[in-house]
């Protein structure tokens, strides 16, 4: 007698075909070799994956997850989410964070002059006039200190008020000149 190979099973008594052997259902597999009741063939856990007549489960794929055990497939991950190979579900992209594009492996850091302030962005926001961000990865925006302004959105640094101009408060775009009978020397107050 021949045997039934792993991944199948078969019930039946004086069996005559190798047709009698039946595949595991999808999302199931059975390392058994021989098996005589369908019971051998076990659901596959989250994270992972089979077609019919398996002996394994195959994991998921990086950018992709399956949270559910028995399953013939894994689903992609949404803009602002990654995964790894094997998750059984997708993570949201951290703060100063984002990901712009479906089933990816890991989240893009947001650039110098950019934010991002929640959990699971699909992109960054640039620093509005008068506020700016030096550094990478980050929350929230920097006022330009009084005597320094940053014109325009997505700004990297402040500049400093050429001479006779100046800003009287923090956060602003751009400098005012002075009035009559005062004076201000480059960044002053």
């Amino acid at each position: 007698c021949k045997t039934c190979d792993t991944g199948k099973y078969n019930t039946a008594i004086s069996s005559t075909d190798e047709s009698a052997c039946q595949d595991c259902g999808t999302g199931k597999y059975s390392t058994t070799v021989a098996a005589v009741q369908e019971s051998s063939c076990v659901n596959c856990p989250s994270g992972k994956y089979s077609g019919t007549q398996s002996n394994t489960c195959s994991i998921c794929s990086a950018g992709k997850y399956n949270s559910i055990t028995g399953s013939c497939s894994c689903t992609t991950c949404a803009v602002g989410t990654y995964s790894q190979s094997g998750y059984a579900s997708c993570t949201a992209c951290n703060s100063g964070y984002y990901q712009s594009l479906t089933g990816q492996s890991k989240c893009n850091v947001c650039p110098i002059g950019k934010i991002s302030i929640s959990t699971g962005s699909q992109n960054c926001d640039e620093c509005l006039e008068g506020y700016y961000q030096s550094n990478v990865g980050k929350t929230s925006c920097l006022a330009c200190p009084v005597g320094k302004y940053a014109n325009g959105n997505g700004n990297t640094f402040c500049n400093i008020c050429p001479k006779g101009t100046s800003t009287t408060q923090t956060g602003q775009g751009g400098c005012g000149t002075c009035p009559s009978g005062k004076y201000a020397p480059s960044g002053s107050s």
